[in-house]
């Protein structure tokens, strides 16, 4: 039995916790730039949304040309070594390997670059349970959610009436679901809170992986 054909993970805050590498090359960056540095709070809000835009929000700049340049000098220290430092949270792999014997496809539908995410998935040997993965373009352009998570549902390539399900830890990610169509589980073990999660009206709100696999697989 199975409640979904199709399963959607959002990366950073729902596959793994990326927290120190995404942190450390944003502290970078800001540095760099000779910018003031950022609270853990501050740095916290950008799991989640398209880097341009936590750059513009958090650090109260519109100058485009140094939103580019701090984006530019991320990119410099997370393919160093940031793109790494990272955890999966617990239980994941094991519901990725189930899902994959019950016969649910899956895929990765985040903001993070595409080219970051096969690296990573490799990297891992996750890449042997996911079937498809969408991100942004290597500039971070193109990176907004319901366009990537469209793109996701498009390169699964099943028959109409196939039933999907985004899981995430944002607001975004539930937006992004929504607009394309279809329900968003939320998990509480990443970076969102519940309040965050009614507020955007998650269908589904868990704690962690072994109530997520109920979700999915009934």
């Amino acid at each position: 039995m199975k409640n979904f054909d199709a399963v959607l993970f959002d990366f950073d805050g729902t596959v793994a916790d990326t927290g120190k590498g995404v942190f450390r090359s944003i502290s970078y960056a800001i540095e760099k730039s000779g910018l003031p540095p950022l609270s853990e709070e501050s740095l916290r809000t950008f799991i989640g949304p398209p880097l341009h835009d936590s750059f513009r929000r958090e650090c109260h700049i519109n100058d485009e040309e140094l939103i580019e340049t701090l984006v530019s000098h991320y990119r410099e220290a997370y393919s160093a070594g940031g793109i790494f430092e990272f955890d999966i949270y617990e239980g994941m792999e094991q519901l990725f390997s189930d899902l994959h014997d019950a016969g649910v496809k899956i895929g990765v539908a985040s903001s993070k670059p595409i080219n970051f995410i096969n690296i990573i998935l490799e990297k891992t040997g996750l890449d042997e349970f996911f079937d498809t993965a969408a991100g942004s373009d290597p500039r971070y352009a193109d990176s907004d959610k319901t366009t990537i998570v469209r793109s996701c549902i498009s390169s699964f390539s099943l028959p109409e009436g196939s039933r999907y399900l985004m899981v995430g830890d944002r607001c975004f990610d539930i937006i992004g679901a929504h607009n394309a169509g279809i329900p968003c589980a939320a998990v509480l073990f990443g970076y969102g809170s519940r309040q965050e999660f009614e507020e955007n009206n998650a269908d589904y709100i868990v704690a962690n992986a072994d109530e997520l696999r109920r979700v999915i697989l009934g």
